[in-house]
């Protein structure tokens, strides 16, 4: 064999790799980020967000005091036939104000209280916590990533608005994963009882977000991987990765929307509540916690943040 055919094989089988891996890759993603966890093998955001370690005992004493609460339970049938979880704490005294809060990915509503929504009750509001598909007793085998959790937010503020006669106030309140599906909603034409929302470190779009995702964990372009996991997801998901943007959803604004963002985020950078907050069409402030982390804005500066919260919902309900 001479020495070219060598260099031939050798090129052949690298070339040959290289396809596989483009190929494989798609697949490692899907299943690293878009499948539901399962029991045996629970990966949490805190593989991905080093920042919240230091949190880590706080975080589990706060969700274990909210899972031992006598919360009730509902649940809802999604418009794709998926049963849907939420809890609901209604107020201590009664009151005209209520929140619906949206966890983050990988996370749920207990964890999502106790970082960043838990003085709400405090402030007697009543809290509907939700439960997206594909996270804790809610159905579905896939994380949605907004684009389809926000159809079913529409059916929870329906559900709320009507067991509350159409009488109370409400706000959406939505963290990280919880943000990108609050503001989806917000071009709607929501119950007249919708007053506005609060989005905590919310990215644009899941394609603007994997995209920056394949370098924080991958290390690497998202192109070509890209374009064949938007097929995959499609097949596997039934939804489109690039679907939905919050950008086109907030140029048509119909509610007040208060932006929170960390400015040492890097899960989701700060540079995404800057373009939301820059293409909101309707009224709107955006507020940057210094050196705090993803998701922790109000644990860096509660007293800030809930401020912010409370005067924003005060403002306009």
């Amino acid at each position: 064999m001479t020495t070219l055919e060598i260099i031939i094989i050798i090129l052949v089988v690298i070339i040959l790799m290289l396809e596989f891996t483009i190929l494989l890759f798609p697949y490692v993603i899907y299943s690293r980020f878009f499948r539901r966890y399962k029991p045996f093998k629970r990966l949490s955001v805190i593989d991905f967000v080093p920042e919240w370690k230091p949190y880590l005992n706080y975080l589990h004493e706060a969700k274990t005091i909210f899972e031992n609460l006598n919360l009730e339970e509902i649940t809802l049938t999604s418009f794709d036939g998926l049963k849907l979880n939420a809890y609901y704490m209604p107020a201590s005294n009664p009151s005209n104000i209520s929140v619906i809060a949206v966890h983050g990915y990988r996370s749920d509503c207990f964890q999502s209280a106790a970082i960043a929504t838990s003085f709400l009750h405090q402030k007697d509001y009543n809290i509907l916590y939700v439960e997206l598909r594909g996270h804790g007793k809610s159905e579905g085998e896939y994380v949605g990533f907004g684009v389809q959790d926000h159809k079913d937010l529409l059916d929870w503020i329906n559900y709320l608005d009507k067991r509350l006669e159409h009488k109370s106030s409400i706000f959406l309140h939505g963290l990280s994963m919880g943000a990108n599906t609050v503001l989806l909603t917000s071009d709607y034409e929501l119950p007249k009882s919708v007053k506005g929302i609060i989005a905590d470190c919310g990215y644009t779009s899941v394609k603007d977000e994997l995209s920056y995702l394949h370098k924080l964990v991958f290390h690497i372009p998202a192109w070509p991987f890209l374009p064949l996991l938007k097929r995959i997801v499609l097949k596997r998901a039934n939804y489109s990765i690039d679907e939905y943007s919050t950008l086109n959803s907030l140029k048509q604004s119909k509610l007040p929307i208060c932006f929170i963002h960390g400015d040492n985020d890097k899960f989701v950078p700060t540079i995404f509540s800057r373009e939301n907050f820059e293409a909101c069409s309707s009224e709107k402030e955006l507020h940057i916690f210094p050196g705090a982390g993803h998701a922790l804005s109000r644990l860096s500066n509660p007293a800030r943040y809930e401020k912010i919260v409370e005067d924003f919902i005060k403002k306009h309900s």
